[in-house]
């Protein structure tokens, strides 16, 4: 703990003493990208927030580009949602990675399941890497048609409760445990978050692990049929 501390000390130090110059966002972001405290997954869920309001304000191609890696990959089910909700973000210790996991529904209200892999860019903003969905099958009855608000009643919108995890900061060892045949994999580059995904026409799986106190762990797992409704 002292030694956080010394560190927040020392970058607050460092920015003091270019209070006279002129400092660029990119340059307030080199010298925060490696501080203590960097792994916020609460920045996942408001990434998530943010790339839905511009899907509302601009269509969800336009916000998938936006928000998009220069290696960005759409998997099966990727395109279906025209809102989403986290419930759940693993973060890498070093905060440069992480994948969301949460609930989405279509334009005619089908719901389902999502993932999303994150990447921290040079500005300090996360761009998605790769995202794959698939709806539930069967679909839950829907909800029943809320009645427009009258004149003088306010409206609240949910506020969006997702539970953030970070992965343990004890260097892992190298090996993961084996991934099933035919599994993509990437991995973070400080090696305590990994994800793996497959697709196929026997349909489609995602899974996380992430490094913890007690090994690895896997922390998502999805696997989904084809679905040929999408």
């Amino acid at each position: 703990m002292i030694a956080r501390a010394l560190s927040i000390v020392a970058v607050a130090a460092l920015l003091a003493g270019c209070a006279e110059q002129r400092f660029s966002r990119d340059a307030y972001a080199r010298a925060l990208y490696s501080a203590p405290g960097a792994a916020q997954p609460s920045r996942i869920v408001a990434r998530e927030i943010e790339k839905l309001q511009r899907a509302r304000e601009v269509g969800r191609s336009s916000a998938l580009s936006s928000f998009a890696s220069s290696d960005a990959t759409l998997l099966p089910g990727g395109e279906l949602a025209a809102s989403w909700t986290p419930k759940l973000v693993w973060m890498s210790c070093d905060g440069r990675f992480a994948v969301s996991d949460g609930r989405f529904e279509t334009a005619d209200g089908k719901v389902g399941e999502y993932v999303t892999s994150w990447r921290r860019n040079f500005s300090g903003d996360y761009d998605w890497l790769q995202t794959m969905a698939a709806l539930d099958d069967p679909q839950p009855p829907k909800r029943p048609e809320q009645p427009a608000p009258q004149p003088g009643e306010i409206v609240v919108d949910g506020l969006v409760s997702a539970d953030g995890r970070v992965a343990h900061c004890k260097t892992p060892p190298a090996a993961l445990p084996p991934a099933a045949d035919g599994m993509t994999e990437m991995r973070s580059r400080d090696r305590t978050l990994a994800w793996r995904w497959t697709a196929d026409g026997a349909g489609r799986k995602f899974e996380v692990m992430a490094w913890t106190a007690d090994g690895w762990a896997k922390v998502m797992d999805h696997s989904w049929p084809a679905q040929e409704q999408e």
